[in-house]
């Protein structure tokens, strides 16, 4: 079995293009990181169609279109209807997170906040009217 080693190294981008990475992998609600792995690979990806390797097509018809008999058009049709999608899906996930996240801040200041009354002596308001009943 392949190893699944990550391999790092260090790119360096000018400003301008720094600035236009930035942007363009908040837009994708990816981190700079996973924009540039994504470049590089659509980079092989496009090379290896257009060299015409053997992997590449059958891959790519494979999930393309279930008849890899299509001419190439609708495959590449159906391969941009495929990317819309998943960028529709990432953002999705990505108003998600932001949502959970902001929740998890509520929660946190609530405890925050929790914690203070505690320390100074305050007395916790119950939550409703029947909370208190319970309690006399």
């Amino acid at each position: 079995m392949a190893s699944r080693k990550m391999h790092q190294t260090t790119v360096r981008f000018g400003p301008d293009l720094w600035q236009a990475i930035e942007l363009e992998a908040q837009r994708a609600g990816v981190s700079v990181a996973q924009y540039v792995r994504d470049s590089a690979l659509m980079r092989v990806s496009y090379t290896r169609g257009r060299d015409g390797d053997p992997h590449y097509e059958q891959a790519l018809n494979a999930v393309t279109m279930p008849d890899g008999d299509a001419p190439p058009v609708e495959r590449a049709r159906h391969a941009a209807a495929r990317t819309r999608e998943n960028v529709e899906d990432a953002v999705a996930l990505q108003s998600q997170t932001a949502q959970a996240v902001r929740h998890t801040q509520k929660l946190r200041d609530e405890a925050r906040r929790a914690r203070q009354r505690h320390r100074s002596g305050e007395a916790e308001a119950p939550a409703d009217a029947s909370e208190s009943a319970a309690r006399d």
